[in-house]
């Protein structure tokens, strides 16, 4: 077990204590889900029947994963309805029949047998996507298991109670990639998870774990050679899964079933049972709000992810994806926007950047409408976590004039 010193960012581990004790449970199955397919090639039409784990639309790109149906029941529409990312994208969605029906095509893969293009491609078509390696062999694979926000505790979770599971979808990933060793990385205060990990690794040393003394943001791809590596030159490309990933492999491996549920956390003012639930991709925040027990008349705001880098659902309609760790249900008392002031040069944003960048400088240049300059502040390291933004006293949306520097250098 190596250990390493994540040495900047922001101290935000006091927020997760709503949610960290809470054991996953699976929330009630949903009346209805929305599938986003966006371009993809739809494979049923509307009134068609379909089962759990059917594969519903695919794609020729190279890294867009086929969508699979969450529930068994009947397509009600496909229409374009709103993201949580915003616009419309063309979506499919089923209302339940309550059967709980399995596709016949859901079939356990006998991977440890199959060749690793093979398995690669079988893990694809479960909705997971992996990196091509058509001209780099393949690096080290990483599980993260650090929280993705200072609310979200699922991945935190998942490693007290499926930490066999995550070292079997590493493993059975390893063996897709063509890779050697994998490690697994964890937050070094939280250490009944890595207890449980410890106790999950196999023998044989292909699988290490990595503790991390961590402060947020976690685990950004840009810092993995500096923080998980320790900086050592690297041959091959790096692979990285979430926690909930490397479980749905899991999951497909053992049973055949691809992506289509995922522990996502809820918490916030606006709901009086915070927790961590089992939920079905595509169901509506509405209906995940409710197992949290909501207080329907108090909620302001919901984002989805986390208070820094979350997205802002425009409605309770708005549905989980497999990139939503969490969400944040904010009663409407807690909602307000503070009026930024004059940056008053405390450093604070700098000590808190995990990439060693001056956030302060940038948003002078945004400010001084001298976005177009911010290049020469090296503003494409930056990762966005938002902990600069986190940090200043001076209310000062940082982040934000960061992201508008980045576009208007695109440009």
């Amino acid at each position: 077990m190596r250990k390493r010193v994540f040495l900047e960012g922001a101290n935000l581990r006091q927020l997760q204590a709503a949610t960290a004790g809470k054991a996953i449970v699976s929330a009630p199955a949903p009346t209805s889900v929305v599938l986003f397919v966006g371009e993809m090639e739809v494979l049923i039409k509307t009134g068609a029947a379909v089962k759990i784990g059917q594969k519903l639309a695919h794609s020729k790109a190279l890294l867009t994963v086929p969508v699979h149906a969450s529930i068994a029941g009947t397509v009600k529409t496909i229409d374009e309805l709103p993201h949580p990312g915003g616009g419309l994208v063309r979506a499919v969605v089923i209302e339940n029949d309550g059967s709980e029906a399995t596709d016949t095509a859901v079939r356990k893969p006998d991977w440890q047998t199959m060749a690793p293009d093979a398995l690669r491609e079988a893990i694809f078509n479960a909705g997971i996507a992996l990196p091509p390696f058509a001209s780099e062999p393949a690096g080290p694979v990483v599980v993260n298991c650090t929280a993705s926000e200072p609310t979200v505790t699922a991945d935190y979770r998942l490693m007290l109670e499926r930490a066999a599971d995550i070292v079997a979808g590493l493993a059975a990933v390893l063996r897709a990639v063509g890779a050697e060793r994998g490690t697994i990385v964890v937050d070094k205060q939280e250490k009944e998870a890595v207890q449980a990990m410890q106790k999950a690794l196999p023998s044989d040393g292909a699988i290490t774990l990595t503790v991390l003394n961590n402060r947020y943001p976690p685990l950004a791809e840009k810092l993995l050679r500096q923080d998980v590596f320790g900086g050592k030159p690297l041959s091959g490309l790096i692979t990285v899964l979430t926690a909930s990933e490397a479980v749905a492999v899991s999951d497909f491996v053992r049973t055949g079933l691809p992506y289509v549920e995922r522990t996502v956390t809820v918490v916030g003012s606006g709901v009086q049972q915070p927790g961590n639930f089992r939920v079905k991709i595509g169901t509506r925040c509405r209906e995940v709000l409710a197992a949290a027990a909501e207080i329907d008349s108090e909620i302001g705001q919901i984002i989805l992810g986390g208070p820094l880098t979350g997205t802002l659902a425009a409605t309770a309609e708005i549905p989980i994806t497999q990139e939503t760790a969490g969400i944040l249900a904010l009663a409407a008392g807690d909602v307000r926007r503070d009026e930024p002031h004059k940056c008053v040069r405390c450093g604070y944003c700098v000590q808190a950047c995990p990439v060693g960048l001056a956030p302060l400088f940038l948003g002078d240049l945004v400010e001084a409408g001298r976005a177009g300059e911010a290049a020469a502040y090296n503003i494409a390291e930056c990762i966005e976590c938002g902990a600069c933004a986190y940090e200043c006293p001076a209310k000062r949306p940082l982040l934000h004039y960061i992201q508008l520097a980045k576009a208007e250098l695109n440009q």
